[in-house]
């Protein structure tokens, strides 16, 4: 994970909780949003002053957003500076004020200029749309681009280089357990076998939020085994890196 924002800038407990497990990848570890200002060391961040936030850290990562505010013409944009290669881009999106625009608020969404999703329509459920970009020109520009009355909104953003996602899931993990088994306490290699080969289950049937909160749990056991010292310092950077890259396939 490289970029994980939640726009707008409110310290969420499942933004929180979310992060510390990124820690070791993840570049705005210190910033949780900002403006883009490249010139002042800013290399990622909405663009212009003409949006405000919403929300509080009482909400959680979809509540809590940045908005585009009233005649401030038709774009709510955010600029990453990348490396070039290939990424894999997710955004939260949600409406609380749902009640009132009754599916009316609309948006083009844009990477790098070129429409991924037309029309996407804001509801009172929480999604998030995702889509593989090419940076060339180490650039992201990610735009929400209003086609409706109601301006536009975002809740988070999450960036996922190439290698970090390819060819992971729970059949590799399992696999990368194999591997380190005779460098773990039985006990703990069991016990991790028997999580990872219950989530495994879920991932066959494509069951993605039980994929997510099970994950979480392994990665709390993990933590838990760190803490313990029964698990090494290198076993635990690789399960875990793998791990976050299998929640952030399923979000």
């Amino acid at each position: 994970m490289q970029y994980f924002v939640h726009a707008g800038g409110a310290e969420t407990e499942d933004y929180k909780l979310w992060t510390s497990y990124m820690q070791e990848t993840l570049v705005n570890k210190d910033r949780i949003d900002q403006q883009y200002d490249p010139e002042n060391g800013q290399s990622w961040g909405y663009i212009g002053d003409r949006t405000s936030p919403a929300g509080s850290e009482d909400g959680d990562l979809f509540s809590a957003l940045r908005y585009l505010t009233p005649n401030s013409g038709t774009d709510l944009s955010y600029k990453f500076n990348l490396d070039n290669d290939k990424y894999t881009v997710y955004l939260g999106l949600y409406d609380p004020w749902y009640s009132s625009t009754k599916g009316s608020r609309k948006a083009d969404i844009l990477f790098n200029g070129e429409v991924h999703t037309k029309d996407y329509v804001f509801t009172d459920a929480y999604d998030v749309v995702g889509g593989e970009v090419e940076i060339t020109d180490n650039l992201l520009d990610v735009t929400i681009r209003k086609t409706n009355s109601p301006d536009p909104q975002i809740s988070w953003i999450m960036i996922v280089g190439n290698e970090q996602k390819q060819d992971v899931n729970v059949s590799s993990l399992l696999e990368t357990l194999t591997k380190y088994q005779s460098e773990l306490p039985e006990s703990v290699y069991h016990s991790i076998h028997v999580h990872l080969t219950a989530v495994q289950h879920y991932e066959q049937q494509e069951q993605g939020e039980k994929i997510v909160k099970h994950m979480n749990s392994f990665l709390e056991l993990l933590n838990h085994q760190k803490d313990k010292e029964l698990i090494s310092e290198d076993i635990y950077r690789i399960f875990k890196g793998k791990a976050e890259v299998i929640i952030s396939a399923w979000l």
